[in-house]
């Protein structure tokens, strides 16, 4: 079944180029289709080679010849859809039982264990048997083959079957890639003798081969680019093309591909040589001016990253891996200190270059002009002041991020920083005065901190009697329920309790399957205690004897 009509075709190509199609549908041969693809050749003034194909759903076709080979849906594609709209109509012969579609589908691997088998004098007469009744096979296997001269427009075609753009499934990059090894071998076999004409289509190979979007294996394709990069440098060294306008191709791929950025410039760094690399680099700056520094969050997980972005990233992978030069890396992060991760780079970059002094400079002025995103920075800082046995000063900053935000890790973290100067305990008094002062505030959670640091040391006797004495949220004394729950469960029966009533006042599905599960919890407290859990459920069941979600999810947990 063909998934296009001849309104398709006439929507396409136009209304006038789709009458001239109609007018070459008896010039076209070796027409095969299917539901995913209709292939052809078409004799005009030259023999033109057409594929169409099944863009999820759509019409989608090029064609060899100079019009196709722009991108536009020529004639001759009308006239390769039109003819096999044609022969679609008529009674195809029916079908041998051996290949009827109650037979099942072909044993692929079966087939390829014979032919793995078969002796290769037996294959190759095989091979050329069914050449000489099939065109299109022997065309094939004469383009891999480098024999019958250099045809540009069979060449283009058969480079044609590259322009993919997403693979839905194992078996069409299975399709991508073989075709993709029938163009590189034909290229490889004409580049000796050919290698100024054979140049350009090696660069649009690539870039069709770039642009492919994978959901999977892209390592696949990977490798066919690199091939591909291989023959196009070698091509480039017998026939070699302006440097500054190889350099724009280049550039122009990594910002279109799919899978960013297609292919480094290390790759064709000795191609390029010095003049085609300072062109690629100006060309860069001048795409920066134009377009806006993107942010290091200004990426999509699907889409890769914005415009923007890309040029960033490609400046910074020329200053890492070609000219390898600190300063302008410093200045390209510079350029944009709206994250904080720019200051953790430059640091990073300075620490690796041994400049240890200018990377503490600037993570400093970092910790000094950012109100957030502290963390990473603290912690470079903190490691290149231990290297530099300034532990004194990483003690410092690991105070400052503990008073500013008292949290377990911070806590631990200024424990750790004190151990060189054996001032653990100086640390820790310091610590928990700092906490204890927070905590006196009497305000709503103020005593979170100190009572969740004392849970996570393991002291909950002190945690459960500053918790009493301070102010806590009900989230800090659950999390203390729970833990004092291990030796003290009358003490945690009440806060139990509490989250149940909770949990039941959110009136959905989700709060009553915590409430039961935190009667569950609450059933086995009670029996640690020796108290009554018979007569508190009952009196949840009553009050609550309406609620029949929260009913049956009770009557589930066999309470």
């Amino acid at each position: 079944m063909i998934w296009f009509d001849a309104a398709d075709l006439r929507l396409q190509a136009g209304r006038t180029w789709y009458a001239r199609g109609l007018e070459y549908v008896d010039e076209v041969e070796e027409l095969c289709w299917s539901s995913a693809e209709v292939t052809g050749t078409v004799r005009g003034t030259g023999v033109y080679h057409v594929r169409l194909w099944n863009n999820d759903g759509d019409l989608d076709g090029t064609c060899s010849c100079p019009w196709g080979l722009k991108g536009n849906f020529c004639k001759h594609c009308a006239a390769v859809g039109s003819a096999a709209l044609a022969a679609a109509e008529k009674p195809q012969p029916e079908a041998s039982a051996m290949f009827s579609p109650e037979a099942g589908p072909v044993d692929m691997a079966g087939i390829r264990a014979h032919l793995s088998a078969t002796d290769q004098a037996e294959l190759v007469a095989l091979l050329v048997g069914l050449a000489e009744n099939d065109p299109a096979l022997r065309r094939r296997l004469s383009l891999r083959a480098g024999i019958g001269g250099f045809d540009s427009a069979e060449l283009a075609a058969l480079v044609e079957t590259l322009r993919v753009r997403h693979c839905e499934d194992n078996a069409d990059l299975a399709r991508l890639c073989r075709n993709a090894d029938d163009a590189l071998r034909a290229l490889e076999a004409l580049a000796a003798d050919h290698p100024g004409k054979v140049r350009p289509l090696y660069q649009r190979a690539l870039k069709y081969l770039v642009d492919v979007d994978v959901d999977d294996a892209a390592t696949v394709l990977d490798s066919t680019v690199a091939r591909g990069v291989k023959g196009l440098v070698a091509v480039c060294r017998a026939a070699p093309e302006d440097p500054v306008e190889l350099a724009r191709w280049l550039l122009d791929l990594q910002l279109s591909a799919s899978r960013f950025p297609g292919i480094a410039v290390t790759e064709l760094a000795e191609t390029l040589g010095e003049e085609g690399l300072a062109g690629y680099w100006q060309q860069l700056c001048d795409l920066t001016e134009n377009d806006p520094a993107g942010d290091d969050d200004d990426d999509d997980e699907m889409n890769g990253p914005s415009r923007s972005r890309a040029i960033i990233l490609l400046r910074e992978k020329y200053l890492v891996d070609v000219t390898g030069d600190v300063d302008g890396l410093v200045a390209l992060y510079a350029a944009s200190l709206s994250n904080p991760d720019r200051y953790l780079r430059i640091g990073e970059t300075l620490r690796a270059a041994g400049r240890i002094d200018d990377a503490i400079a600037w993570l400093r002025q970092g910790l000094s002009t950012r109100a957030w995103g502290h963390g990473r920075i603290s912690d470079l800082l903190v490691e290149l002041y231990a290297e530099t046995g300034q532990h004194k000063e990483a003690a410092g900053v690991r105070w400052d991020n503990f008073a500013s935000d008292p949290d377990e890790y911070n806590y631990r973290m200024l424990l750790r920083a004190a151990e060189p100067m054996d001032a653990v305990s100086y640390a820790e008094d310091r610590a928990m005065s700092h906490l204890r002062d927070r905590a006196d505030r009497k305000v709503l959670r103020s005593a979170d901190a100190l009572v969740t640091i004392l849970i996570a040391i393991g002291d909950i006797d002190e945690a459960w009697a500053a918790a009493h004495e301070y102010t806590c949220s009900d989230t800090c004394m659950f999390l203390l329920a729970r833990n004092r729950a291990k030796t003290h469960p009358a003490d945690a029966i009440p806060i139990f309790a509490r989250e149940v009533d909770t949990a039941i006042g959110r009136k959905d599905w989700s709060g009553y399957s915590k409430a039961t599960e935190l009667l569950v919890a609450l059933k086995d407290l009670h029996q640690r205690a020796g108290t009554d859990f018979a007569t508190y459920l009952a009196d949840i069941k009553a009050a609550h004897r309406r609620k029949t979600a929260l009913m049956r999810s009770i009557a589930d947990a066999q309470l």
